[in-house]
């Protein structure tokens, strides 16, 4: 298989191929002969019939059953519509008007593969926007077939930098709705991963096409793995990330939180789940750990519980269903007396038995030892040890720790 067939176009030139040269001109040149021919047939079937419906009423006893225009017709303009070139706005559009009912699948479904055809390889893509950020082509018709480039140029255009987002929200009020939808949410989809404020024109201009469920269910998927992935050199992100997941989360109703927080307990199991392929090691946990208890705190303050959503995934036993008696397990067997591979399972109980409520962790009526090894673990916990002393069990546990023994 050729990987990369443009650097193999660019090879027929080397003096070393011993390929007859009218060969290699066929190889080289095929594409673009098939495109040209299809954008010149195509520019005379609209000059012939004024608009591509016409041409669609005019061919239509050539037709099959829901064909929009015979396959070989159709076939033309497929093919005119993969570069650039001076009929590509007019061409998009009066296929897009042509195909938008839905109706004609098989060639709505042509129409989304031809660009991947292996003999295109080498061939330039169009460009949803010239060089200084204006729009070029109506981008609900280029996305039909080019909807690939389409994302790939927004991500281009947002890692830019927010000035070339800016001048393409300007040319909205030139679109219609179905333009305008579109490229809302696929620069959503760009804004929802950042750390863009708020208070920023951009989110402000999108406001009608951000869906705030998704936007704080991306947040909040970000801040966890962004404590996975901190490191004691570089933590810096985690913080900004979880303030930027609770800011959203703080305007939510409770439907959209249900949303949310079904893709946390998703993501939850993924970390539980210590099977190969799957989440494994957390590998810098002095820098990650805290950071998770700060998320799981938080979000217990919004209502997702998040010792009772792993508390889900331990073995069940019907004689004791109690949380209470599940924490018991996770201080017992998920706590390690070392960090040294730790895997994010671990982390996740952890981060978790350190983030509950004090209060409530004593009102499970755990057993004084375990009240013991989470009060090691929280460091601070003036509330659990003050529960401690009360019983002269807990005193000498409390003493004997003290002391190191």
């Amino acid at each position: 298989m050729i990987c990369d067939r443009k650097a193999y176009f660019d090879s027929l030139d080397s003096p070393d191929n011993n390929l007859n040269p009218e060969i290699v001109r066929i190889w080289k040149d095929h594409p673009y002969d098939l495109l040209g021919t299809a954008e010149t047939l195509a520019e005379q079937i609209l000059g012939h019939f004024s608009n591509l419906q016409a041409a669609s009423e005019a061919l239509s006893t050539l037709c099959k059953k829901q064909e929009k225009l015979p396959y070989y017709a159709e076939f033309v303009f497929q093919w005119a519509c993969l570069r650039d070139h001076s009929s590509l706005s007019t061409l998009l559009s009066q296929t897009h008007d042509l195909y938008q009912d839905g109706k004609d699948l098989v060639a709505i479904r042509r129409r989304a593969s031809v660009i991947e055809h292996g003999m295109l390889s080498a061939v330039p893509r169009p460009t949803l926007c010239d060089e200084n950020g204006s729009l070029k082509y109506n981008p609900i018709a280029f996305a039909a077939i080019h909807h690939k480039s389409l994302e790939a140029e927004i991500r281009q255009i947002f890692d830019a930098g927010i000035t070339k987002v800016e001048r393409l929200v300007s040319d909205f009020h030139q679109l219609d709705t179905a333009s305008q939808k579109l490229l809302g949410l696929e620069i959503g989809k760009n804004i929802y991963g950042s750390l863009l404020p708020d208070d920023s024109p951009v989110r402000i201009a999108l406001k009608p096409y951000l869906d705030d469920a998704q936007d704080a269910k991306t947040r909040v998927i970000n801040a966890l793995d962004s404590c996975l992935d901190a490191t004691p050199e570089n933590d810096a992100s985690s913080p900004n990330r979880i303030s930027h997941a609770f800011a959203m989360l703080d305007r939510l109703n409770e439907d959209q939180k249900t949303l949310v927080f079904s893709s946390l307990r998703h993501k939850f199991s993924q970390w539980l789940d210590n099977r190969p392929g799957g989440y494994s090691a957390f590998e810098h946990p002095d820098a990650g750990i805290p950071l998770l208890g700060t998320l799981l705190k938080g979000l217990n303050g919004f209502g997702f519980d998040a010792l009772a959503e792993i508390a889900k995934h331990m073995p069940h036993d019907p004689d004791k269903n109690a949380l209470g008696s599940y924490i018991e397990v996770m201080v017992d067997g998920w706590i390690k007396p070392s960090h040294i591979n730790l895997s994010c399972a671990n982390a996740l109980v952890e981060a978790a038995l350190i983030a509950a409520d004090e209060k409530e962790l004593i009102g499970f009526g755990l057993k004084k030892p375990t009240l013991l090894k989470l009060a090691d673990l929280r460091s601070n916990a003036p509330l659990i040890r003050a529960e401690l002393v009360k019983s002269s069990e807990g005193r000498e546990l409390v003493f004997g720790a003290d002391l190191g023994l």
